[in-house]
């Protein structure tokens, strides 16, 4: 891949503009990372250094992405900075198959700059000292971010360097993909992405923005995604804990809690009703009405009408009680197959370093300078 952007120009006429034939974005993973700066967010311990450490192996050796995305093979620079390399290494050789034979595509680093001025400047120049990498990631943005003082430096500073890391990633015409975190106790926007924890400059730099949603009742995850250069959709995935590998899935059948399932009782189909309403009905507090009224909007629930009413649709069924507590197939019909406890999904099965070795991971310090593949 060139190390610059044949679209690049200062300036257009209207007439220049109407005649330039641009090329369309390239795809480093089809349908879901495009050159530019990605954002991924999600919240602690969901698995988005598995995902990370995953998709930068795709890329590497040719395969595809939860085994379903096809890749454009290049060099993946990966800076792990919650991570060592022994850990990376523990990793790779879970992720990896015996069949898989090891390259120096995937480089990895533990530490780097701050990306300030200084450290988007080094980045620039191992880009062009190695013109190979279709793909950096960065995990996390919370490790590369340069520190601030207040919410309004915080709100700068991101727009500045999170915008030099956006121009950089298109004036290359490679994919800069950051790692971010959601707030604590989130769930209940309405907008997903009002949960990425942060100033709105981290959303609104971004050429694409990814948010991983985890879904308690049926141990799947929702990757969420909306951007410049894509179409808004959404990926259903599950964890494997014992492959360690993220797999896209079908849609999850939801069912409704006991607070949604009372306040879907309350009400006939494609009644409107407000916050205040549903609290009466069902004689439970506003507050905590409020809060299941957003999770049920994001499932399917209900419909989210003009000045803050809801309407229930009638498609909306609830379960059965049943007199026995064992579970029916009727019951788990739709559900994921594999459905396993937060923790399973989590946390890769135990182990060591004492696995067989398929192959070394190429590793540098910060002090030497990256291999060209």
């Amino acid at each position: 891949m060139s190390t610059e952007n044949p679209t690049i120009q200062e300036s257009f006429t209207l007439e220049q503009l109407l005649a330039k034939e641009f090329p369309e974005p390239r795809w480093v993973v089809d349908t879901l990372l495009t050159e530019g700066l990605t954002i991924l967010s999600g919240g602690p311990k969901m698995g988005k250094s598995w995902m990370a450490l995953t998709i930068g192996i795709a890329i590497a050796l040719d395969t595809k992405v939860f085994d379903k995305l096809s890749t454009q093979t290049g060099s993946v620079l990966y800076l792990a900075l919650e991570d060592n390399f022994r850990r990376l290494q523990v990793r790779c050789k879970k992720l990896l198959s015996q069949e898989q034979i090891p390259n120096d595509k995937l480089i990895f680093r533990d530490t780097f700059k701050k990306m300030d001025a200084q450290g988007i400047q080094d980045l620039q120049e191992l880009l062009e000292k190695n013109p190979s990498i279709h793909l950096v990631i960065i995990d996390t943005w919370g490790r590369a971010k340069p520190s601030t003082n207040g919410k309004a430096a915080n709100y700068e500073t991101e727009t500045l360097y999170l915008g030099a890391l956006q121009r950089l990633a298109v004036d290359k015409g490679i994919s800069i993909l950051v790692f971010h975190h959601t707030r604590k106790g989130t769930g209940n926007s309405e907008d997903a992405f009002d949960d990425v924890l942060g100033s709105t400059a981290i959303t609104g730099v971004a050429d694409t923005n990814l948010i991983l949603i985890k879904d308690r009742m049926t141990g799947t995850a929702t990757l969420r995604m909306t951007g410049r250069d894509i179409q808004d959709n959404e990926l259903y995935l599950q964890f494997d804990a014992e492959t360690v590998r993220w797999k896209i899935v079908e849609k999850p059948q939801v069912q409704p809690g006991e607070t949604e399932s009372k306040i879907l009782a309350a009400f006939e189909e494609e009644e409107i009703f407000g916050p205040k309403e549903a609290a009466e009905k069902t004689e439970m507090s506003e507050d905590r009405v409020k809060k299941a009224l957003g999770r049920m909007v994001e499932k399917g629930f209900l419909l989210k009408e003009n000045r803050g009413k809801y309407q229930k649709p009638f498609t909306v069924s609830l379960p059965t009680q049943k007199a026995h507590p064992e579970t029916t197939s009727t019951e788990t019909e739709g559900l994921s197959p594999n459905v396993t406890s937060e923790e399973d999904n989590i946390n890769p099965p135990s182990g060591s370093d004492n696995g067989d070795s398929v192959g070394q991971v190429v590793v540098t310090s910060q002090s030497n300078a990256i291999p060209v593949s």
